[in-house]
């Protein structure tokens, strides 16, 4: 009898990615999200094309009714947690919200996974638990300074998993910045609220063929502009699935690519040779609060799996773009 994985928040970005890994190593999956955020139309192609292994659910993860009945339905193996308001802006504009949001529906999770003795759980933090850094390549045993209400919802939440898993196993995942798209199930970063990160900001404007402007070109760096680690979603999401099949352990662990990271030039140069052109751009003043340069440690990671990346800074700019090259169709992008 397969395995069974409850995946909350699998329909958005980062879940949809997840499933057919997941899938891959075996097990069936049910989603639940409250699609507040995420577009049907992604996790209805995956259910198309794994007829019978994925199982749909929509309701906020804090209607503890409605999650019981889940509980009561499934016999999960385990549980992989991504839901959650995750915009850094956002969440000063609604701290409350945000908190509410993200600690309440954990706590109900592990109620509900504590009733029905499911002891597995890999959970979607972030490296902005870290805050301001102390010391390069950061590493798991940095000190916590969450500066945004969503990075201190993050800490909250792992205190509580940390506490549950004493005597399970509970995988806290900090994940650095990702990007990229799995073109070949037409899957990317396509949610409603149409936020947009460093990659999928460079695809719009050149799409809509607008000009480009970054914060900041007077930090202490090769080029300075800022340096970030930047993974792409297909790794990213392989080593959370490997995690949750070979890990047997409780354990908090940096998801990242690793290295000396990407400056904001390195990605818009990039951008240029899978476009193909040259790309004109402006800066404005720094952003506050805005550090140089955050570069990850993945030693702990490396010592729990083996994995060797797939996808390097290219990758991600190619697959970003020709994910926006399908979602803006009538847009010719000439892609080496």
């Amino acid at each position: 009898m397969k395995k069974t994985v409850l995946v909350t928040g699998g329909a958005g970005y980062i879940g949809t990615h997840l499933i057919p890994k997941l899938i891959d190593k075996g097990y069936n999956i049910v989603v639940v999200d409250d699609m507040k955020n995420s577009k049907i139309q992604y996790i209805q192609s995956l259910q198309n094309r794994y007829q019978g292994k994925i199982d749909f659910y929509s309701f906020d993860l804090r209607n503890e009714e409605e999650l019981e009945k889940i509980f009561s339905r499934y016999e999960f193996d385990g549980v992989v947690h991504f839901a959650a308001k995750k915009y850094i802006d956002e969440s000063f504009k609604n701290p409350q919200d945000y908190l509410d949001n993200n600690v309440d529906s954990t706590k109900v999770l592990l109620t509900c996974m504590e009733r029905h003795n499911v002891n597995k759980l890999t959970f979607a933090s972030t490296i902005a638990v870290y805050g301001d850094v102390k010391y390069l390549p950061i590493d798991e045993k940095h000190p916590l300074n969450p500066l945004s209400p969503y990075a201190k919802s993050k800490v909250l939440c792992e205190k509580l998993i940390s506490e549950w898993g004493r005597d399970k196993k509970a995988i806290i995942c900090r994940f650095s910045n990702l990007s990229g798209a799995n073109t070949n199930l037409n899957l990317g970063d396509d949610s409603l609220l149409n936020k947009k990160n460093l990659f999928t900001y460079i695809c719009d404007n050149i799409c809509n063929d607008r000009p480009f402007m970054f914060n900041g070109n007077d930090y202490d760096t090769k080029d300075g502009t800022t340096i970030r680690d930047y993974i792409h979603i297909d790794d990213l999401t392989q080593i959370v699935a490997n995690l949750y099949d070979e890990v047997d352990s409780s354990c908090v662990v940096n998801v990242a690519r690793g290295g000396d990271g990407n400056s904001v030039l390195d990605i818009m140069h990039t951008f240029e040779r899978v476009a193909g052109k040259k790309l004109e751009y402006g800066f404005n003043p720094r952003r506050e609060g805005d550090v140089a340069q955050i570069t990850i440690s993945t030693k702990k990671l490396q010592s729990l799996i083996d994995y060797k990346y797939q996808n390097d800074i290219y990758d991600i700019a190619k697959s970003q773009l020709e994910f926006y090259n399908h979602l803006n169709s009538e847009m010719e992008i000439n892609l080496d």
